[in-house]
């Protein structure tokens, strides 16, 4: 299933507009992308902090919606959760 995702960093990041939204082919892709994100130079300061830290809003198919269907996120121990909205 085809995702469209607006990718937050963190903090020191500012907040994405529809215009910035990313498509992957699936769910999985979208969540390894993510999770590679943290120690990618080209994307520096990204936070795994799970009260403020990076997030993903993901959307079903090609297009961004009001609200996602999913957020992923880093948890408490690290690794990364993807919760239904």
């Amino acid at each position: 299933m085809r995702v469209t995702c607006l990718w937050y960093g963190g903090p020191s990041y500012a907040h994405p507009y529809p215009e910035d939204a990313e498509r992957f082919p699936s769910l999985r892709a979208a969540r390894r992308s993510f999770r590679r994100r943290l120690h990618d130079p080209y994307y520096p300061c990204v936070s795994d902090n799970p009260e403020n830290g990076a997030s993903m809003w993901v959307f079903a198919g090609d297009e961004v919606g009001e609200y996602p269907d999913w957020v992923i996120r880093f948890g408490p121990r690290g690794g990364v959760v993807r919760e239904r909205s």
